[in-house]
This record gives C-alpha cells, sequence and structure tokens, in this order.
C-alpha cells in the first residue's frame, strides 16, 4: 500500500496480490507468517510458510506435520491470529480467522509427491515436535535410510491448514502519520473502516 493510497478497496487488493506473489517467491516479505494459537487460555505462537491462498474464499493455508502442538491447538480451539510484517513496504497485517484440517486426501499426495526430499525429512523425524531428544543428541534422526524411503513415506505426518480469514487489519507505517485500515471480510461487502494507530 502505497503511503499516498487512501482507497480502501485498492489497499486490499494490493495486500491480496502481495500475499499471491508470496506464496511462490521465498524471498517476498509475507512468505513467512507468524500463526498464533492458544491451549487452555494460553497463548503459542511460531513462524510457519505461507503455501496457498485464496481470494475467492478468503483462505490462506500452510503446511503442518499431525504430531505437532499446533495440530493439536487448532483441533481444539481453531481460532487464530496471524501477522506478516513487511519491512521493504512497512506495513503489517493482523488476520484473524478460523482453520480447518485438509479432509482431502489427492490434494495431500499432491502436495507431498510435489516436495524435495528435505522438505519430506521434515515429517520423518524419530521423536514428534517439541519432543524431548535424549540426553547426547541434538537433531531429530530421520527414521527411514534414502534408499528404504517408499514415495509416499511420511505422508501420514503430513497436512494442509486452511485458515477462513475474519478479518485483515492494514497498517502502514510512515513519518507523516501511520495509516490504519481495518478490513471486515465477515461482511458482504467488505466492511473497511479506519482506525487510529
Amino acid at each position: 500500500m502505497s503511503f499516498h493510497e487512501n482507497n480502501p478497496k485498492k489497499i486490499f487488493s494490493d495486500e491480496w496480490k502481495e500475499l499471491q506473489n508470496a506464496v511462490k517467491d521465498a524471498s517476498h516479505d509475507y512468505h513467512l507468517m507468524t500463526l498464533s494459537t492458544s491451549t487452555n487460555d494460553k497463548p503459542d505462537s511460531r513462524t510457519v510458510v505461507l503455501r496457498h491462498v485464496d481470494k475467492k474464499n478468503y483462505l490462506l493455508s500452510f503446511h503442518t506435520d499431525t504430531r505437532s502442538p499446533k495440530y493439536n491447538q487448532l483441533k481444539n480451539n481453531p481460532d487464530v491470529s496471524i501477522l506478516f510484517y513487511s519491512v521493504n513496504k512497512r506495513t503489517q497485517l493482523r488476520i484473524t480467522g478460523n482453520a480447518s484440517l485438509c479432509k482431502d486426501y489427492k490434494l495431500l499426495e499432491s502436495k507431498w509427491m510435489s516436495m524435495n526430499k528435505n522438505s519430506k525429512e521434515c515429517y520423518l523425524g524419530e521423536i514428534a515436535p517439541s519432543g524431548k531428544i535424549p540426553k547426547g543428541e541434538i537433531i531429530n534422526k530421520v527414521v527411514i535410510e534414502e534408499k528404504d524411503i517408499n514415495p509416499l513415506t511420511g505422508i501420514k505426518n503430513f497436512t494442509r491448514i486452511n485458515i477462513k480469514i475474519a478479518s485483515i487489519e492494514i497498517l502502514r507505517l510512515h513519518h507523516l502519520g501511520h495509516k490504519r485500515l481495518f478490513c471486515n471480510l465477515e461482511k458482504n461487502p467488505i466492511d473497511y473502516q479506519w482506525l487510529a494507530s
């Protein structure tokens, strides 16, 4: 969003284009996002990779290990908060939404088969994510040696999480004055509201 742009629809559209670009460009500021979940009324945040954007349905997607704490947290409480920040554009996106677990096995299989060996190994750790590694070791061992890998080995630990976006708050930082736009995607048409910052 340019500092001089004041049209809410244009600002919203421009940020969606940036999110779409970030899916394919690992160097894009929005390629990595901070995902916050909660468990027992306590927040838990981590960085995940943006894997898919669907403007028509207002969805964002990322991949995770089904053995990870965030997977169970999302099953128990699907309410999430997501944070993006672009250093280059001095723009922050704060997103709220509702997570759902992908149930489309053909899509998961397609995504799995398109991943490289190193990416697949992230789902082949002997110990589940966040589990304690035995004393004297530092790195989680991969369960299967390369020569034994069936193309689908590890897919049982792999899934996609879809976030149905409820709102996006766009904050553009500028020395002449910050601009902060709240976009309520649960309204049709989208309700735009400028906020003080």
